[in-house]
């Protein structure tokens, strides 16, 4: 295991790894299919938007595929 010395690390840390390892946990995108203009989920299947880095101002980009 490799341990900084206090003092030795980089600059500018925005202090938020946790924030950074949760997202890389969860996933940043996600795929759905919407059927007949309804959005097409399981019985127990949800949708939620979990922020974990504070408040803030985000963007939220849909790309909507068409498939004959």
């Amino acid at each position: 295991m490799f341990l900084l010395e206090p003092g030795t690390g980089t600059t500018g840390i925005d202090n938020n790894a946790d924030a950074h390892f949760k997202a890389v946990l969860l996933g940043a995108s996600e795929a759905l299919q919407i059927v007949h203009g309804k959005l097409e989920l399981g019985t127990w299947q949800s949708i939620f938007f979990a922020e974990m880095d504070g408040p803030g101002h985000r963007i939220v980009n849909l790309t909507i595929l068409k498939i004959e």
